[in-house]
């Protein structure tokens, strides 16, 4: 591998690290409030927390989206083709949210663009912004992207 592909590799690597860092310190909060009273999430502080969350995990999805475009140009990232379509998959669809709505709240899914399309063949039941936890410290978003798979990942790197 080139070192200029090396570097593009590890400065990528390290921007979804930071994103799942700020997702961490921005998710733990919140839910830490949800878990003592399930009401305060609909408080203005909640909302806030809920922003700073919902960010990072958009930051980390760009992040990864550009660490899979890294990989492939160094040509080390085809066992990974998967979860790289699905991190461009929600990638997509949070960055042009205004062009996907629709199609995932009761509207017209004939007319669904091409990422909520590839997203619906992949989980015709998902909603692309659900952030899940599931009680053990796992988080998935999307109902798509389980973060430990993402973790996985950049520890192998």
């Amino acid at each position: 591998m080139s070192p200029v592909l090396a570097t593009d590799v590890e400065r990528w690597a390290w921007a979804t690290r930071q994103q799942l860092d700020a997702f961490d310190v921005a998710f733990g909060p919140w839910l830490d409030g949800v878990r003592r009273d399930p009401q305060a999430s609909l408080e203005a502080e909640a909302a806030k927390q809920n922003v700073r969350f919902t960010l990072a995990a958009y930051f980390a999805l760009v992040a990864a989206h550009q660490l899979g475009k890294a990989l492939r140009a160094a040509g080390v990232a085809d066992s990974d083709a998967d979860l790289f379509r699905r991190v461009k998959s929600l990638r997509d669809i949070h960055e042009h949210w205004e062009q996907h709505r629709g199609s995932f709240f009761g509207l017209d899914r004939s007319r669904a663009r091409t990422a909520a399309v590839g997203y619906l063949r992949m989980n015709p039941d998902g909603h692309p912004w659900l952030i899940s936890w599931d009680g053990e410290g796992a988080v998935t978003l999307g109902d798509l992207l389980p973060l430990g798979e993402l973790r996985d990942l950049l520890d192998r790197l």
